[in-house]
């Protein structure tokens, strides 16, 4: 094997021995910048780059809201490392602006971004977003459910036709009708 078979795959979380990428056996993707990664490696990393336009959103309102109803002379650069802790703790950034705007519709006490870490892991608040969730739930449900039984049910000209036919009594009226 020679030397210049061997790169090294520059994801910081390489789940590969020694970051080193056989280009001879392993199977690799040579990045724009002429940086080899393990195919793994480098689908991580795309994926950790990209943002949805959905997060994008949600951090700007969030930032919005801060500036607006906490203080306007936040450090963003502490702000935003806050909420980068949590997006990649997998916390979504729906319930990062719902738990903002819970704190300002209830008045509680926030002065600087640290004290949102409080905020974040309370009980209450988790409980209202689950509740929160559970409405919106139940509303698509019902949306679906009514838009369903807006569609008349015998038009459809293929479904078939049933005839109910009177049966004959089989009790005592019968041996009288004779």
């Amino acid at each position: 094997m020679a030397k210049a078979d061997i790169k090294i795959c520059p994801y910081v979380k390489c789940p590969f021995p020694d970051h080193e990428v056989d280009i001879s056996v392993h199977p690799y993707v040579r990045a724009k910048n002429g940086r080899y990664y393990h195919e793994q490696c480098f689908d991580e990393e795309q994926k950790a780059k990209k943002r949805t336009l959905e997060e994008k959103a949600d951090i700007a309102l969030f930032l919005d809201l801060w500036n607006k109803h906490i203080s306007n002379t936040v450090n963003y650069g502490v702000l935003r490392k806050i909420l980068n802790e949590y997006i990649m703790r997998g916390v979504s950034t729906d319930y990062l602006v719902f738990c903002l705007q819970y704190i300002v519709a209830n008045r509680c006490i926030l002065n600087y971004p640290n004290g949102f870490k409080y905020y974040v892991d309370r009980r209450e608040i988790k409980d209202a977003y689950e509740k929160k969730q559970m409405q919106k739930q139940a509303k698509a449900i019902d949306e679906q459910l009514k838009k369903q039984s807006s569609q008349p049910i015998g038009s459809d000209s293929n479904a078939p036709h049933f005839a109910v036919q009177k049966q004959q009594s089989q009790g005592f009226e019968r041996i009288l009708n004779k």
